[in-house]
This record gives C-alpha cells, structure tokens and sequence, in this order.
C-alpha cells in the first residue's frame, strides 16, 4: 500500500512540475495526449477488467482464478460460496492448481464446452487434485 501511494504522489509531481513546461511548448496539443490517455485507458478497462459489481471478493478471485473472459464476466454465474476456487484454497491444496493448470487439462476443455456464459458453474470437487 506505501509504495502505490509513494507511486500516486510521485507521478502527480511530475505531472504537475511539468505541465508548464509541456503547455508552453506544444500549447493546446497537450490535450490531445490527455485524450490519447483516456481512450487507452477505456479500452484497458474494457478488454482486462472483470465485471465486479453485486460480487462478493471470493467471486471476483475465481472468476480470475478461472481466467473468466472479461468482456462475459457480467453473465458469469458464481458458484454456491463453498465451492468457491479462491486463492487461499488454492494454497490450502483444497484446489488441483491454478488457472492455467486446469486449462491445460482435458476434463477442463470438456467443462468449458459444456459451460457456456450464463449457464451453471460445475462444482468445484470436479476441479480437486486426485
């Protein structure tokens, strides 16, 4: 937490040290690299950032943990709470692996067919180490 907030205040000095600077030599055209900004920062949000609102936190960490697409994370239905795959599973060893592992996995590839956005979450035993 210290160092994203040593970071916040260190580019907001920056920022403003050198914005004269900036403005006096390209004048108005520094708004066109503060829209530039923006709209990559849309589009960051857009693409990376899962849908989190009504979630609980131990959704969100599966959802992440699953690698939910982010643009279907809205019509993602969780799982009842104990079947949730959170992080602390995950190190506990109640969980076979991580994202990737189970990815990589045949009987993962015939629950992501079968599973579509929307429908059903499988049960969380069908992901557990053998």
């Amino acid at each position: 937490m210290a160092l994203s907030t040593a970071s916040n205040w260190g580019w907001n000095f920056l920022i403003a040290f050198f914005t004269p600077f900036i403005v006096g030599d390209i004048d108005f055209r520094y708004g066109y690299i503060f829209a530039a900004c923006l709209f990559v920062s849309a589009s960051v949000v857009y693409f990376c950032v899962i849908e989190g609102q009504g979630r609980t936190l131990e959704e969100i960490d599966t959802m992440y943990i699953l690698h939910v697409n982010p643009r279907e994370s809205s019509k993602w239905i969780a799982p009842p709470p104990e079947e949730l795959a959170t992080t602390e599973r995950l190190v506990r060893g109640e969980v076979a692996g991580t994202g990737a592992d189970l990815e990589q996995s045949d009987s993962a590839r015939v629950r992501a067919k079968e599973t579509e956005p929307g429908k059903q979450f499988p049960s969380i035993s069908s992901f557990k180490g053998k």
